[in-house]
């Protein structure tokens, strides 16, 4: 993440298009984790707060890449793995922490898009995020890489993940 000021926007509208640029707002969710009965996980472990991305315009927009991504649900793992146990499979699941932030975002010219969020009043608590320049002018945050949220994460990380099951584990399809 880079900040960013109103003039470095204007100039990426101007350079790119509107559709080629959104600006959306920051969103700190929230979550409690619980083991698969329900029951909540040891207290360090529960409270699991993520910052993620309002991208409700990519949505809207041609700009935005493919959202397909091969990542399942939790609820989805658990009827593979029961499928795989009335059939002695042999079943191999891997959890990334943080998988959305991992990834590499595409070029403008290979199809993706410049993505800014204003600056939350709350960010200047930690580092130099001031919401506003010297001139009045608000700033913003311009994401240059993967981040929850986005509605492309997902597709971005699946091409990190492909990349890394066959290149380093091997793996054939």
């Amino acid at each position: 993440m880079k900040l960013a000021t109103e003039r470095e926007l204007r100039r990426s509208i101007a350079l790119h298009g509107h559709s080629k640029v959104s600006i959306g707002n920051f969103v700190l969710a929230f979550r409690v984790k619980t083991d698969p009965d329900g029951a909540l996980l040891e207290e360090e472990k529960y409270h699991k707060p993520r910052l993620t991305f309002a991208d409700k315009r990519a949505m809207e927009s041609k700009a935005a890449m493919n959202y397909y991504s091969a990542c399942v649900s939790s609820s989805s793992s658990r009827l593979v793995s029961q499928i795989a146990v009335e059939h002695r499979a042999f079943q191999h699941t891997l959890d990334v922490s943080g998988a959305y932030y991992k990834g590499v975002r595409p070029t403008i010219a290979e199809g993706d898009r410049l993505i800014y969020a204003r600056v939350p009043s709350w960010l200047a608590d930690y580092g130099n995020f001031p919401t506003h320049g010297e001139d009045g002018s608000p700033n913003y945050i311009w994401i240059t890489g993967n981040m929850a949220g986005c509605a492309d994460a997902g597709c971005i990380w699946e091409t990190a993940y492909d990349k890394h099951l066959i290149n380093v584990q091997k793996m054939t399809q």
